[in-house]
Order: C-alpha cells, then sequence, then structure tokens
C-alpha cells in the first residue's frame, strides 16, 4: 500500500504481518493522509469512524478532567493502531482525544471496514488482541504506581522513562513547558516548579535556559531512588 516507505524496517515488518491475509476491499479502502501538527484528528465524544495506523511522526493522547484540566496520558510513535479500543468495545464515540505532535502521515480506514476485516482474518484479530491487551496490563500498572506517589516520584517517573523511551544516551532536555508538564504529569503548575527546584537541588536534573536537562547519572540515580521507593512501599 502507498506510504509503507515511512515505516522503518522494523515496524514494516510487523504491519506486513498484521495486513498478510488483509482482504483486498479492505486494503482498497484504505487512504494515506497528511496530518500536521498540532491537529486534533481524533476528539472525545466524536464518531468512532475511522481507525489510524500511524507510519510517521509522534502522536499525543489527550483527556480533558474537567475544569479546563488536560492531563496529556501517553505518547504514541510509528506502527500505532490508533481508535480502535472504541471500534472493538462497540462504543460509538471516541473516549480521549488524539493530536499530531509533529506533521504526521497514516493509514485511514473506515471502523466497518477495519471490523469487517477483523471478522473474516484470525490472524490479525490475534495480533490486535494481543497488542491492546498487553498496552492494557502495562498501562494500568503503571497508573497504580502513580496513583501512590508525591509529584516529586511522578517527575522522577516522567523523565526516567522518557529517556528510555527515545533511547538516549547521553544528556535529554526537555523541550515542554511547565503547563505541558504539568497536563502530563497531572499536578498544578506552581507544585511542578517547586518539586523542580527540589529535583535541582538535590542534583537529579540540571536547569539549561529554563529546560530540565538530565545526564545519563542523573537518570540512573533517579531510577534508584525510584527502586529505594518501591521497595519500601
Amino acid at each position: 500500500m502507498d506510504g509503507v516507505n515511512f515505516l522503518t524496517a522494523e515496524n514494516r515488518k510487523k504491519m506486513e504481518d498484521l495486513f498478510r491475509d488483509c482482504p483486498q476491499d479492505v486494503k482498497d479502502a484504505v487512504v494515506l493522509e497528511k496530518i500536521p501538527k498540532k491537529t486534533y484528528f481524533i476528539k472525545a465524544g466524536g464518531a468512532a469512524s475511522f481507525i489510524y495506523i500511524l507510519l510517521s511522526g509522534r502522536v499525543e493522547g489527550i483527556d480533558f478532567v474537567g475544569y479546563g484540566r488536560v492531563f496529556s496520558f501517553r505518547e504514541f510513535d510509528e506502527g500505532t493502531v490508533l481508535g480502535d479500543y472504541e471500534c472493538l468495545a462497540g462504543i460509538n464515540n471516541y473516549t480521549v482525544s488524539l493530536q499530531a505532535i509533529e506533521d504526521c502521515w497514516f493509514w485511514v480506514m473506515p471502523a466497518d471496514a477495519y471490523l469487517s476485516w477483523l471478522n473474516r482474518d484470525p490472524h490479525a484479530l490475534m495480533i490486535r488482541t494481543h497488542d491492546l491487551m498487553r498496552t492494557l496490563v502495562v498501562q494500568t500498572k503503571k497508573n497504580r504506581a502513580k496513583m501512590l506517589v508525591d509529584c516529586r516520584s511522578r517527575l522522577m517517573l516522567y523523565l526516567t522513562e522518557r529517556y528510555e523511551r527515545y533511547g538516549c544516551t547521553d544528556e535529554m532536555i526537555v523541550h515542554k513547558s511547565r503547563q505541558e508538564l504539568a497536563e502530563n504529569i497531572g499536578f498544578c503548575i506552581k507544585t511542578i516548579n517547586r518539586n523542580v527546584a527540589r529535583l535541582k537541588e538535590e542534583g537529579y536534573i540540571t536547569i539549561r535556559k529554563g529546560k530540565i536537562a538530565c545526564t545519563r547519572e542523573q537518570v540512573a540515580a533517579m531510577r534508584n531512588d525510584l527502586n529505594e521507593l518501591w521497595q519500601t512501599s
């Protein structure tokens, strides 16, 4: 299908396996689409009519939790199928919003074509069931752990996970505003600022032109601190 060259070799193999037995009429329903940076392509409450497969770029999951508060709960990388939770659960409307962090390319297909495909393709259905259940198990475990810790520990979790996620080998600089950090971590800006200052005083992070930076050694120290927390909690 058009757009396969956007994928890395690893994700191309993953998509080839997913689409191995896909019927031709479903492939014909897939459209290659570019979605610009900062665009909400899935909005909570909107009709769950389309499935998106991310070929390139990054996507942010957004949850609006009331009183004007926004919570960024996860980032998605290429090779991810998006929008099929509601489809497979028989829910008519999207439950969260998804925004392109940068310019993204997608394969887009109607939800009814997607369901038709999985009804006829046990191989693809098993792959998606495995991926969805693994994601839910891991995310639920993380959410339970995060509910029990304070802002300082959540900041350390965020920084260590981000360092690992993007494969950093030296210093990582977080180019997010304090407002964005508050949305990602779930605390108010005042609390974020107080705990950023605390982590700096403890030597876990450095501030460079107002941005948080941390080296491999600092990340390792934060991991050790977190490990001690889990062992004593």
